[in-house]
């Protein structure tokens, strides 16, 4: 007959194997980027919130939105684009955050699961620093790729913060009221 299973309390219950055990059996991508826009924080805000203007001025090269759908001050929104030469397709939902910052969640597509947060910060009255953290889970091929893909997404996200800044700086973007709430949400902050 064998003993019974103890159960372990306090300190000696910590399973020094744990952190390990979880992190190879799943992978994440983490990245975060940062970058200062000459421009003040709520037009940097509603930027990032203005699929619409995206998609009219094809601020993005390689990345195609489409806005499903509108839920008050979240869109459902489609992102196709190509990663080390694969399609992907990945669906969002995205809205302001208490806190003001702007969040994607991936709720379908390869990046399911995954978020992009980015947050902002007043620099004096016409600049806004933009902090960007990208938090994907890794399946699949996209999981043995990890090194390459950080790579690929590390330069793809530095693309779009300058495609972002020649919109904002250069072009002059201005909000409109196209994205019904998100716009608002956005201005209100």
């Amino acid at each position: 007959m064998t003993a019974p299973a103890r159960v372990l309390t306090g300190a000696a219950s910590v399973d020094p194997l744990g952190p390990f055990i979880r992190t190879a059996f799943m992978s994440r991508l983490e990245l975060t980027k940062e970058c200062v826009y000459r421009r003040p924080v709520d037009i940097v805000r509603a930027h990032f919130l203005d699929f619409d203007h995206h998609i009219e001025h094809d601020v993005h090269r390689g990345l195609r939105y489409s806005v499903l759908e509108r839920l008050g001050d979240r869109q459902r929104v489609r992102v196709e684009f190509r990663v080390l030469g694969l399609p992907k397709v990945d669906e969002l939902l995205v809205y302001v955050a208490p806190d003001g910052s702007v969040v994607e969640e991936y709720v379908s597509g390869d990046f399911a699961g995954g978020t992009l947060r980015v947050e902002f910060e007043p620099r004096g009255p016409d600049a806004t620093r933009v902090e960007a953290r990208i938090d994907f889970p890794l399946r699949g091929f996209n999981r043995l790729a990890r090194p390459l893909l950080r790579r690929v997404v590390s330069r793809l996200a530095e693309q779009a913060i300058e495609e972002d800044r020649v919109d904002l700086e250069e072009r002059g973007y201005v909000p409109r009221s196209r994205s019904p709430g998100a716009l608002e949400a956005a201005i209100d902050r």
